[in-house]
């Protein structure tokens, strides 16, 4: 089973699905009524943070290997489908598209599919390390968990893009507590 998942054709499918999520991860309201607000603001620092998210895995894997940030922005086709979907998602009439989205059967199809879509991001990044670096299997771990949950890593720049940035809100300032429980 794992075999036939991993040769399903993940364009554009899939990727729409992982698109939605983002952006509507983005829009999520974080600090009070801010969110909504943000998004009518600030078009396009909305749209940046956006892109950002959706497609963090590549940016992130990019950089733990030292190749160039925005490689990701290079297929003109992806950045025109998160764009339209990230448009729908913020600036559709009445919010139609983010309620029906929202809706509970279509947000558990959604998950389904995108936990198809980070299991296979996951196996690309796990084949690329496997390829370039052949026995550096931190290397290789790291390259897999960057690409699949690249976007758990980027809360602190998309709380800059927002403006809600505050130092004692960064995960990693506080290492101590995964030590010292």
């Amino acid at each position: 089973m794992a075999t036939s998942l991993s040769k399903l054709n993940m364009h554009p499918h899939f990727e729409a699905v992982h698109y939605i999520l983002m952006c509507m991860l983005f829009r999520k309201d974080d600090c009070g009524n801010l969110a909504p607000s943000f998004c009518r603001k600030h078009i396009v620092a909305s749209w940046f943070g956006s892109m950002i998210l959706c497609f963090s895995g590549s940016i992130v894997s990019n950089l733990l290997i030292g190749e160039v940030l925005i490689i990701p922005f290079k297929y003109h086709e992806n950045i025109i489908l998160a764009s339209v979907i990230w448009f729908l998602v913020n600036y559709s009439p009445i919010g139609m598209t983010l309620k029906v989205l929202n809706l509970t059967f279509i947000r558990l199809i959604l998950n389904t599919f995108w936990c198809l879509f980070i299991v296979n991001k996951v196996q690309s990044g796990v084949m690329y390390g496997v390829k370039h670096y052949p026995g550096a299997y931190f290397i290789i771990v790291a390259l897999g968990v960057s690409k699949g949950a690249g976007h758990l890593f980027m809360n602190a720049v998309l709380k800059a893009i927002k403006g809600t940035y505050v130092e004692r809100d960064n995960e990693f300032l506080f290492l101590s507590t995964l030590v010292f429980p």
